[in-house]
């Protein structure tokens, strides 16, 4: 499946029905706490430039070409 991630072309080995989830697992942003599912993470995600709430990264489907971005919050003084 080729997916545009951060603008950056990205051709992955997976089966069809990947989610946003899975993806966030695979590429090391997202931890999934075993004792309540919880998500964790200090970014948000873009799905062809929608937004997407973390309480749908499980049930958000992924396409060929789909453009994911994300975005992580920079503090500094």
């Amino acid at each position: 499946m080729r997916l545009i991630i951060n603008g950056e072309s990205c051709d992955l080995l997976v089966s069809a029905g990947l989610s946003l989830q899975q993806l966030l697992q695979q590429l090391g942003y997202l931890q999934i706490r075993p004792e309540d599912a919880a998500v964790s993470g200090n970014f948000i995600v873009a799905v062809n430039q929608q937004i997407v709430s973390a309480a749908l990264y499980a049930t958000t489907g992924l396409n060929e070409d789909d453009c994911i971005d994300i975005l992580g919050a920079i503090t500094g003084g």
